[in-house]
C-alpha cells in the first residue's frame, strides 16, 4: 500500500525502500519502460503455465504413488519449492505485477474519451497491443489465483497436533482471508483512477480483513495469529491515513511538505499500531478463547472424580459415544479454541 505512484512522499534512495522493492518487483520494472514490463509479464506467464501443467501431469501420471526415479523425485521437490515460494509467500508481488496491466483511467470510458494506462500513458487500454495483453492477463490471473487458493486450502490441517507452524485450522476463515487479500491487491494495483472511491473500498476491505484475523484466529500457532492480526491493524491504519491525505491534498500551501510529514508520521506510527494489534490478539486469546475451554476442563474433572476407580473410568469412556457424556461442544469455534489451547508440547511430544 506504500505505492510510489500514490501521494506518499517516499524517499527511494533509502536502503529500506530498496530492500522492500524486491518484494513488490513491479516497482523495479516500471521505471524501465513498457516493453520491459511486458517482457516481465510474459516471463511470469510462461513460468505459471509451465509449472501448472507440470504439476497436473505429475499428479495424473503418479496418481498418488511415490516415484522411484531419483530425477522425478527432484523435479517434484523443485516444483513444491517453487509453488511454496511463488504461491505461498511471494504471491502478492506477482499478483500486483499482473494486476497493474489493468491500471487504466477507467472513468474516461463513461465520458467517451480514450482510456490510457495510468503508468504508461502512451498506451490505449482498449486498443492493440495493450488490449491483447490484458486478455492474456485475465486468463493468467485466474490460473494463478486458483493455484494460490489451492496452496492456502492445502495449508489447512484438521490434525491439531501438527507441527506445521503455518497450519490453519479453519478452511472457511482461511479462504475468506485470502479472498480479502486478493481483493486488496486488485484495488491497490488496478483502480488508481477511482481516487477517493478506491480509498473507501480499501478501508472497507482492510477493516474486514482485520476483523477476520482478530476474531477468526485461523492458525493453530498463537504467535502466527498475533503477527497477522498486527499486520492487519497496520494495513487498516495506512488505509485510513492515506484516505485522509488524499482528501486534504490541495488544501495546503505546500502539499509536498505536507505529504512528506504525513508519510513519516505513518512510518513512525506503524510501531505502536503493530504493538496494539499484537496486544489485541493476546487479549482475545487469553480473555475470550481460552476461558471458553474451561467448561470442558471442569466437565472432564467432574466426570473423572465421579468414577469409582481408574478401571471404571476407562471402561465407562472407552467409546466415542460414551465420551460425549463428558461435554458437548457448542459450535466449531469452541472446538478450534480447544485445539489451540491443548497445543502444549513436552518431552513426550
Amino acid at each position: 500500500m506504500f505505492n510510489p505512484t500514490w501521494s506518499w512522499r517516499i524517499q527511494k534512495n533509502y536502503w529500506a525502500y530498496k530492500a522492500i522493492s524486491w518484494l513488490l518487483f513491479k516497482m523495479l520494472w516500471m521505471t524501465s519502460g513498457y516493453v520491459t514490463y511486458i517482457s516481465g509479464f510474459y516471463m511470469l506467464t510462461a513460468m505459471t503455465l509451465i509449472s501448472s501443467a507440470t504439476i497436473v501431469w505429475i499428479a495424473v501420471a503418479l496418481k498418488g504413488t511415490t516415484p522411484d526415479n531419483i530425477w522425478l523425485k527432484r523435479l517434484i521437490s523443485g516444483l513444491q519449492l517453487l509453488s511454496l515460494v511463488f504461491c505461498g509467500f511471494w504471491w502478492v508481488g506477482m499478483m500486483d505485477y499482473l494486476c497493474y496491466m489493468f491500471d487504466c483511467d477507467w472513468p474516461k470510458l463513461a465520458a467517451g474519451k480514450p482510456v490510457h494506462h495510468m503508468g504508461f500513458t502512451e498506451q490505449n487500454c482498449l486498443a492493440l497491443p495493450h488490449l491483447a495483453h490484458m486478455l492474456v492477463a485475465v486468463f493468467i490471473l485466474l490460473v494463478f489465483c486458483w493455484n494460490v487458493m489451492l496452496m492456502a486450502v492445502g495449508s489447512v490441517d484438521m490434525n491439531p497436533m501438527t507441527r506445521n507452524r503455518l497450519a490453519s485450522s479453519d478452511t472457511d476463515t482461511t479462504v475468506r482471508i485470502l479472498l480479502m487479500k486478493m481483493l486488496l491487491v486488485i484495488l491497490t494495483s488496478a483502480l488508481d483512477s477511482l481516487g477517493l472511491t478506491q480509498d473507501v473500498l480499501v478501508i472497507i476491505t482492510t477493516f474486514y480483513l482485520m476483523h477476520l484475523h482478530s476474531g477468526g484466529m485461523a492458525f493453530y500457532e498463537f504467535a502466527v495469529n498475533m503477527a497477522w492480526t498486527a499486520v492487519s491493524w497496520a494495513l487498516l491504519f495506512v488505509a485510513i491515513i492515506y484516505a485522509g491525505l488524499e482528501f486534504t491534498m490541495g488544501q495546503h500551501t505546500d502539499d509536498a511538505n505536507y505529504s512528506q510529514r504525513i508519510t513519516m508520521g505513518v512510518l513512525y506510527g506503524m510501531v505502536p499500531i503493530l504493538l496494539w494489534g499484537a496486544f489485541g490478539a493476546y487479549c482475545h486469546e487469553y480473555m475470550i478463547s481460552r476461558p471458553a475451554c474451561k467448561p470442558l476442563r471442569q466437565a472432564y474433572e467432574e466426570r473423572k472424580h465421579a468414577a469409582a476407580s481408574a478401571t471404571a473410568w476407562d471402561a465407562e469412556l472407552d467409546t466415542p459415544e460414551k465420551l460425549r457424556k463428558v461435554y458437548k461442544f457448542r459450535d466449531i469455534r469452541q472446538v478450534l479454541n480447544f485445539c489451540r489451547d491443548m497445543r502444549k508440547w513436552d518431552e513426550d511430544g
